[in-house]
């Protein structure tokens, strides 16, 4: 899943999702306060969370990597 790309090689190369939000009970949308960083397969694919209040994304997430390699196993 994902471009190819980890996401330490940044927006233009990573895919990632902004302006994370969900709905509560009341029906308003939240902004996540915690996002925990979670990879099946770290050794194939990653995962960074970020937050930006400086532009438009929000919270956001970068997530991919090139899938199989020598240190990714089937």
């Amino acid at each position: 899943m994902g471009s190819g790309h980890f996401p330490s090689e940044g927006y233009n190369k990573a895919d990632f999702f902004r302006n994370i939000q969900y709905v509560d009970d009341a029906s308003v949308f939240k902004d996540p306060e915690k996002l925990i960083p979670y990879a099946s397969k770290p050794l194939c694919y990653v995962f960074e969370v970020g937050e930006d209040t400086s532009t438009d994304k929000g919270t956001f997430f970068y997530f991919g990597g090139p899938g199989y390699s020598e240190s990714c196993p089937n």
